[in-house]
């Protein structure tokens, strides 16, 4: 229907010589017209000012010519018996769907918690991007339902119910006027009912109908189940206005129902077992009833209740359902919370079946509640603060404390690494068991290596480290094993970090001898072997002074005179291979030095 409309209205303007055009900047100049409200609708049509703001959805069909919609918002008015005017403001609308040219809009409004009832003028502003501005006044109001002002109920008249005899299983008419001083005049919700009572006054049946207005007379037709007492029942009609005030009306007519069920045709319920007194505590306290009943066939509901009059003259009633234990035996557990009050309680058993017939029995003012008596003062709670120790390994650390009361864990478990929570009764406290000691780095003594070249040499060594929680971990060293170190002195930094981040170093010292350091270490070496190689030293002071001169070629000649068999008599075969290695290497070394 929107669509429609906006079509028809569109084609209007476009008869009128007003179609946008391709001109771009130069026809936004030449507009002149704003836009076109299509369509207002308000969800929903009457805003409750007790729903607090914004208390209806607003959407619009908006249409313009040439430049496109800029903005939309609307306000609502309402002039007052002195003349002057409420205004309540909605606000701009959102595009929610199409162009500026032909788009939806959407937004809300509301008015004030204490705003008069009544119906509201609507107005929409619209712009443009060329600036064109339209305040229209909408054709439809809209309405305002708010109790601020309004005490009165509303009136019922000329009521009246036919036909005065049914059978179960068809229905009564009931038709009344109901009429109210709300400026809305709006349909007034109301609900008829008739109701019997057994003569004991222990069965009940209620049987209702909402009435509909057409003006200010209302019907309902009110339904009479096949399973319906037979009786004479009462009519009412009930009514609440705009304003929250209800008006009840219980007619003289009586309507009499025949063909449905006699009152004796109910099930005998029969009270077995229930306490003579209950103990609340601060925990609550409980009502357990044991019944029998024949057939319950058709029962929808079966609860016993117990209620309390105050000395203020409320009630406090707390109801629990009947399970059924057997066909014929049910029992019924009513929970009663420790703030219940203290007194005797009236006990009922209330039964509903499917024909809505209620089924009452009261048992009597015979359940006395009483409090629990006091629990044993309980000796003070003394808690340690919160416990920080030290892991002993990847197991954790097993902790004792002292508290007043028993706790859990108890004093002396072992605690995991990391924060545990300890419940001692009511409160708690926290035992940390952290990783703060650093790893122990083991890192091999000062290394001497002889370099087979001027570049140095591969050094190999092993660094290790363990933790006390994570065990062994890995090292990182600098340099690495297995790299080149230079010739001379190099200091080796080695680095664990476990888990908890705790750092554990160490140095140690890698010297990389070249041939003046490789030479007079042989010269140390076989100084200690006594008169066997002393005969040795003159050739390898010799070969020293050449290697210090710079003659190496000189050197070398020397050096390999000591491995002549007259030179090495007298010593050992492991002597030997460690002088003809010594000097090989330092040969070598010459040799690739070249």
């Amino acid at each position: 229907m929107m669509r429609r409309l906006a079509a028809a209205l569109l084609a209007a303007i476009l008869a009128a010589g007003l179609a946008p055009s391709a001109a771009g900047a130069d026809e936004i100049t030449a507009d002149s017209a704003a836009p076109v409200v299509a369509s207002l609708v308000f969800d929903p049509t009457v805003l409750q000012s007790e729903a607090g703001p914004p208390n209806t959805r607003v959407t619009s069909h908006v249409l313009d010519d040439h430049s496109g919609v800029a903005s939309v918002s609307l306000y609502i008015t309402l002039v007052g018996p002195d003349g002057a005017t409420l205004r309540f403001d909605g606000g701009a609308l959102t595009p929610l769907e199409g162009t500026p040219l032909d788009g939806v809009y959407r937004g809300g409004i509301g008015v004030g918690y204490h705003s008069p009832s009544g119906w509201y003028t609507v107005h929409v502003v619209t712009i443009d991007k060329a600036g064109n501005r339209l305040d229209r006044t909408m054709p439809e109001p809209v309405g305002v339902a708010s109790k601020y002002g309004d005490y009165e109920a509303a009136q019922i008249s000329d009521a009246r119910v036919e036909p005065a005899q049914v059978t179960a299983g068809s229905t009564v008419t009931l038709t009344a006027r109901i009429t109210d001083d709300n400026p809305l005049q709006m349909p007034i919700p109301a609900t008829a009912w008739v109701a019997w009572r057994n003569p004991g006054g222990d069965i009940t049946a209620r049987y209702e109908a909402r009435l509909v207005a057409a003006g200010d007379t209302y019907r309902a037709a009110i339904p009479i189940p096949a399973a319906a007492p037979n009786g004479e029942y009462q009519v009412f009609v009930r009514a609440v206005d705009v304003g929250g005030n209800p008006t009840v009306l219980q007619l003289d007519q009586q309507v009499t129902v025949r063909g449905g069920r006699d009152h004796t045709e109910f099930p005998d319920v029969m009270v077995v077992d229930q306490p003579d007194s209950v103990t609340v505590s601060e925990t609550g306290g409980e009502v357990r009833i044991a019944a029998m009943a024949g057939s319950l066939t058709g029962i929808r509901e079966f609860v016993a209740s117990a209620a309390h009059t105050n000395a203020d003259g409320s009630t406090a009633r707390y109801e629990g359902a009947f399970t059924a234990n057997s066909p014929a035996a049910y029992t019924a557990r009513i929970a009663l919370p420790a703030s219940a009050p203290r007194g005797t309680y009236r006990m009922d058993l209330r039964l509903v079946d499917n024909a809505g017939i209620v089924m009452t029995f009261a048992l009597g003012e015979r359940l006395p509640v009483v409090s629990a008596p006091p629990r044993p003062q309980e000796p003070p709670l003394v808690l340690p603060d919160d416990l920080t120790v030290e892991a002993v390994d990847a197991g954790g650390t097993r902790v004792a404390y002292t508290a007043s009361v028993a706790c859990t864990p108890a004093s002396g478990s072992v605690f995991p690494v990391g924060t545990t929570t300890v419940t001692c009764r009511t409160d708690t406290f926290r035992i940390t068991v952290a990783d703060r000691t650093p790893p122990v780095l083991t890192l091999p003594p000062p290394v001497a290596v002889d370099a087979p070249s001027p570049a140095g040499a591969t050094v190999r060594f092993t660094a290790t480290a363990t933790d006390t929680v994570d065990g062994s971990i890995p090292v990182l060293c600098t340099p690495a094993p297995a790299t080149r170190f230079p010739v001379g002195a190099t200091t080796v930094t080695c680095r664990a970090v476990d888990r908890a981040g705790n750092t554990a170093t160490g140095t140690f010292t890698v010297r990389v001898r070249d041939d003046v350091a490789q030479l007079a270490a042989l010269r140390a070496y076989v100084v200690t072997l006594g008169r066997s190689g002393r005969r040795l030293l003159p050739t390898i002071d010799a070969a020293a002074a050449a290697l210090t001169a710079g003659r190496t070629f000189q050197t070398d000649l020397l050096l390999a005179q000591l491995r002549g068999p007259a030179r090495l008599a007298g010593l050992t075969a492991a002597q030997r291979e460690h002088i003809t290695q010594a000097v090989e290497r330092i040969r070598r070394y010459h040799r690739r030095g070249v």
